[in-house]
């Protein structure tokens, strides 16, 4: 069964924006709550917030503070990403890997949603799209080795998303 995914929209997380300043003592102006809610990205645009109210002289966020902590690029999705991964599609999952660690995406919440895409498609038992059950099993040793690796210590990160995807 097939549910349908919708992108958040403008008014329901600039209103979660809000409120999740607020408990820390801050606002935002609304050109820099505008710029941020083209993310859509809940866990992106809570990791701008919190690099911003770190930035910011006041307790105003403002357009200014978001473009001085970020690289603001609406295009940029993870589930392109993890798509581009999991399909095998090397190319597309270079190009979308070096958007997403030249805009400072976390490299945890990237292996993350990596994981997270592999027990999808395994639990629905070979119809994540890739090319065979075999393969999606496959993803996911690799990223769990890639994981026990960073964890001690054989190599970081980002040398561990590189050895996935090339």
């Amino acid at each position: 069964k097939n549910k349908e995914v919708k992108t958040i929209q403008a008014k329901p997380i600039a209103g979660w924006m809000k409120a999740y300043l607020a408990k820390a003592g801050y606002t935002i102006d609304a050109r820099g709550e505008a710029t941020l809610a083209k993310l859509e990205d809940p866990w992106r645009i809570k990791n701008e917030l919190d690099k911003a109210m770190n930035y910011c002289a006041g307790k105003r966020i403002t357009l200014e503070d978001i473009n001085a902590v970020t690289s603001v690029s609406s295009k940029l999705n993870i589930f392109r990403f993890v798509d581009a991964v999991a399909l095998g599609r090397k190319s597309e999952a270079v190009r979308e890997l070096q958007a997403h660690m030249q805009a400072g995406t976390d490299l945890y919440y990237l292996h993350s949603m990596l994981m997270w895409k592999a027990r999808k498609t395994i639990t629905r038992q070979g119809t994540g799209g890739s090319a065979s059950p075999v393969a999606e099993r496959q993803l996911f040793i690799k990223l769990h080795d890639a994981e026990l690796h960073v964890k001690n210590g054989i190599v970081s990160m980002e040398d561990a998303l590189w050895g996935l995807i090339l």
